[in-house]
């Protein structure tokens, strides 16, 4: 999105001073790098855990490891925390998407908040991860609040790595102490070791033992069904449209191809003007890609994240009330949840969600009507976190209700 925004102001600038014949609009799109699909196998992993346990700081040493290896542009942490609250607070408000890569695999690193006023924006990029990065500083050990971004991750299907961000004065005992906590919590991957900012060997060894989890993984891509995007990010650009941007479910997409989109019971249609990946022009997105592209919609629609992109046919089932599988993560004991939750599906969030009166627990699933401010487009079985600040409720979307 910003290299396009950026192409515009420039355009406008230059038709402003009278220039536009010295810099034509082709010249001005050359700049743009193209995105050359190789190889590699794309996969999308997140950094989650604790605040101040040093995520943004470890995805900003893999940059500087990764440079001198496979040229990967270096990432200073004030260049992924640069929003205004993150400078003044030193810590993660915002998603932050890195592109890196090694021998085997092209990877969207997206550095995640751990800070629970900013739980919102982690929530709603989980479900288009392949992967988390559980980092942990050992010498705080392993937070609550960790260990339920663990139990939440394993519901959504996401292959968990937990990582450790040993520091300079942390003793092995301390370690083990976190690999025997990691043992209780059933992890199957076993805890990853950095050493530090300064052994770029340690780096080397976590990427290789990394490829290796994700190829046990065997991570495969739907191609085959029609395309369907749920939007992280939207803006609509004066005289080129709207810019949808996500990780794409399903199928592929060309410049030319028709999309009907829907949020908040709206509907339309468009065709895709222009795309791009990394900031760097595309002319195709395929399962697993993210990335985004431009549509003009006709009629005018209001789009927002938690809006839904897709080819004429992919349509899921429409409806602001569900009927749920959920159960409770938190308490061992029966819980009646009461007043209104956040429900987050796919990148959908919305803050006034109601429960039909109900009894739940923690180990089994149990049918509940759930009621949203507005429609939302689903499939059925998809996966759904409901939440308030006492209680996380994890579960599966069955079948709408009737009205």
């Amino acid at each position: 999105l910003d290299s396009l925004l950026k192409e515009m102001i420039l355009k406008n600038v230059l038709n402003a001073r009278g220039c536009i014949r010295k810099f034509s609009t082709s010249i001005i799109r050359q700049e743009r790098e193209l995105f050359v699909r190789d190889e590699k196998i794309s996969v999308n992993i997140g950094t989650v855990g604790t605040t101040l346990h040093g995520k943004t700081q470890l995805a900003s040493l893999f940059t500087k490891v990764l440079n001198k290896s496979h040229n990967v542009p270096i990432k200073e942490m004030s260049e992924i925390d640069n929003a205004g609250g993150e400078k003044k607070f030193g810590s993660s408000q915002f998603p932050t998407h890195l592109e890196l890569w090694d021998d085997k695999f092209r990877i969207n690193l997206t550095d995640l908040p751990g800070h629970s006023s900013y739980q919102r924006n982690t929530l709603t990029i989980l479900s288009g991860l392949d992967a988390v990065l559980f980092v942990i500083n050992p010498d705080e050990g392993i937070m609550p609040d960790m260990v339920e971004m663990y139990h939440i991750c394993q519901h959504l299907q996401i292959i968990c790595l937990p990582v450790i961000f040993k520091r300079s004065g942390t003793d092995n005992e301390t370690v083990d102490l976190v690999l025997m906590e990691l043992e209780e919590m059933d992890f199957t991957e076993t805890g990853m070791i950095v050493e530090g900012l300064d052994n770029h060997q340690s780096v080397h060894s976590f990427f290789n033992n990394l490829d290796l989890a994700l190829e046990r993984a065997n991570i495969t891509r739907d191609t085959d069904s029609k395309f369907y995007l749920p939007m992280e990010q939207v803006g609509l650009i004066p005289n080129r449209g709207t810019f949808c941007a996500g990780r794409v479910k399903s199928g592929k997409c060309k410049v030319g191809n028709t999309l009907e989109a829907f949020f908040h019971g709206q509907k339309s249609r468009g065709t895709v003007k222009d795309m791009e990946i990394f900031r760097k022009k595309t002319d195709l997105l395929q399962a697993g890609d993210r990335g985004g592209f431009f549509i003009k919609f006709k009629p005018d629609i209001d789009l927002k994240r938690g809006g839904v992109v897709y080819e004429p046919g992919a349509e899921g089932q429409i409806s602001a009330s569900w009927k749920v599988d959920l159960k409770s993560l938190q308490s061992q004991e029966p819980i009646k949840p009461k007043g209104e939750f956040m429900m987050y599906h796919s990148t959908f969030s919305d803050g006034k969600v109601k429960l039909d009166e109900c009894q739940l627990e923690a180990d089994r699933f149990t049918e509940v009507g759930v009621h949203i401010s507005y429609p939302i487009m689903a499939q059925t079985w998809d996966p759904v976190i409901i939440k308030n600040n006492h209680i996380t409720l994890v579960g599966n979307l069955i079948s709408p209700l009737s009205a």
